[in-house]
C-alpha cells in the first residue's frame, strides 16, 4: 500500500517514500521521517486507507484511499488534514458503509456532489422496538424497599458505571426522548439513543446521549440481548470505543449504526 501511495501523484507531491523499511515524506520542503498507518476495510477488503504523518510536524498529514484492482493497490484519492470531507464529496466511491469504516468524515454541511448519508444505512425503530429495549435495560424502583433494581437484561459491556442513571422517560437534563435505528444490512442489530449521566463536574450531573447496542434473533420483533452501551468517542468518559475490542457485531453493521468507528485504535489516533 505504501509503495502504491508513494507512486501516486499525491504521494509524489509530498515525496512519500519507503526505504529500508522506513517511511519518509516532505510535506513542506525538507524530507523527514514519517509514520504510516494502513487499514483494510472490514466491510469490503478491496478498499483500504493509508495515513502518513510527519513525525516532526504532526499537523502535516496525508490520507490515501486505495482500491485493490487486478491484484494491485491504486490510489482513488488523497487528502491533507481537514481536506478529507471535500475529497470524499468529489469521489463517487467508496460507498457510505466503507467510507465510515475507513474513518472518513460524514459530509453534513455545504455542497457535496456525492453525499454519504449515515441515515441511509438504517431505518427508524418502531415505538414497540424501543419499548422492548427499555423493558430489558431500565432500572426500576422497588415499591417496598425503594431500592433501584436492574432490568432483566443488562449490557454485556458498558461505559456507564450505573446504567440506572439513564433516563428512559426523557426527564433528564437533555430532555432526550429515547429513539433508535435498525441496521439495513442486518436488521437483527440496532441502537437506541438514551440520555445517561456519566459523571459530575462538582456542581451538577453530566449527561450525554449514549448508544445502547441491541440484538434480536430475527429481522423483526423485540430485541433480546444488549452487546454493549457505549458513549460517543467525543465524550470525555468514552472508554469502550477507545479500545481494540472484539465486538460480536458485523463490520457493516458497526459502520452503518456508527458504533465505535473507525475501529482500530491506531487508525483513530492517526485520523485525530
Amino acid at each position: 500500500m505504501i509503495r502504491a501511495a508513494a507512486n501516486s501523484p499525491a504521494g509524489k507531491r509530498v515525496q512519500l517514500r519507503l526505504k529500508r523499511g522506513k517511511v519518509s515524506m516532505a510535506p513542506t520542503m525538507i524530507p523527514g521521517p514519517a509514520t504510516a498507518v494502513a487499514f483494510r476495510s472490514e466491510v469490503d477488503p478491496k478498499w483500504a486507507i493509508l495515513v502518513a504523518t510527519s513525525t516532526s510536524n504532526t499537523s502535516q498529514r496525508r490520507a490515501f484511499v486505495l482500491k485493490r484492482t487486478a491484484g494491485h493497490w491504486r490510489v482513488k484519492f488523497a487528502a491533507g488534514r481537514g481536506e478529507e470531507e471535500r475529497a470524499l464529496c468529489r469521489s463517487k466511491q467508496p460507498g457510505a458503509a466503507v467510507a465510515f469504516d475507513l474513518g472518513l468524515p460524514d459530509p453534513v454541511s455545504g455542497r457535496c456532489r456525492y453525499r454519504r448519508d449515515p441515515l441511509s444505512l438504517s431505518w427508524e425503530m418502531t415505538p414497540a422496538e424501543v419499548q422492548s429495549v427499555r423493558a430489558m435495560v431500565e432500572w426500576t424502583q422497588d415499591p417496598d424497599s425503594f431500592e433501584y433494581l436492574p432490568g432483566p437484561v443488562q449490557p454485556a459491556r458498558s461505559d456507564i458505571t450505573s446504567v440506572g442513571s439513564c433516563s428512559w422517560d426523557g426527564a433528564g437534563s437533555l430532555g432526550l426522548v429515547p429513539s433508535g435505528r435498525v441496521s439495513r444490512a442486518d436488521p437483527r442489530f440496532g441502537v437506541v439513543y438514551v440520555g445517561c449521566v456519566f459523571g459530575s463536574d462538582g456542581f451538577s450531573l453530566l449527561e450525554t446521549s449514549a448508544l445502547v447496542v441491541v440484538k434480536r434473533s430475527g429481522s423483526s420483533g423485540v430485541f433480546t440481548s444488549v452487546p454493549g452501551l457505549v458513549l460517543p468517542r467525543t465524550s470525555p468518559a468514552s472508554n469502550l470505543c477507545l479500545q481494540d475490542l472484539a465486538w460480536p457485531i458485523p463490520a457493516v453493521v458497526r459502520a452503518g449504526l456508527g458504533v465505535c468507528t473507525p475501529y482500530p485504535l491506531a487508525l483513530r489516533n492517526a485520523l485525530r
